[in-house]
């Protein structure tokens, strides 16, 4: 199931973007010189398209998008775990909307 949902989230980014397996279930997705306007979009679009998918083995495949813009002088690393504060924040409400 991973390689399936690297090949759509391949499908839907831009050519410019690079996509991949980060870890576990996470992947890494780098939308260079994209405001976060755009790279909210994208991830909305990744989220429709992957809850969308009929992966045949299971139901009910949830995705959380984590979403952070670079800022002048950040670190990679700071970078990354602002994306992975998003993305757990996205857990959670949903959690609670559950």
């Amino acid at each position: 199931m991973l390689v399936e949902i690297s090949n759509l989230l391949l499908a839907c980014v831009r050519q410019t973007d690079i996509a991949g397996r980060w870890g576990g279930e996470e992947f890494l997705i780098i939308c260079p010189d994209t405001d976060y306007a755009g790279i909210t979009d994208i991830a909305k679009r990744i989220e429709a398209f992957i809850s969308g998918y009929n992966f045949g083995c299971c139901q009910g495949v949830a995705l959380s998008c984590g979403v952070a813009t670079h800022n002048s002088g950040e670190t990679v690393d700071s970078l990354l775990q602002r994306a992975d504060t998003s993305m757990y924040q996205t857990k959670q409400s949903r959690r609670k909307n559950i």
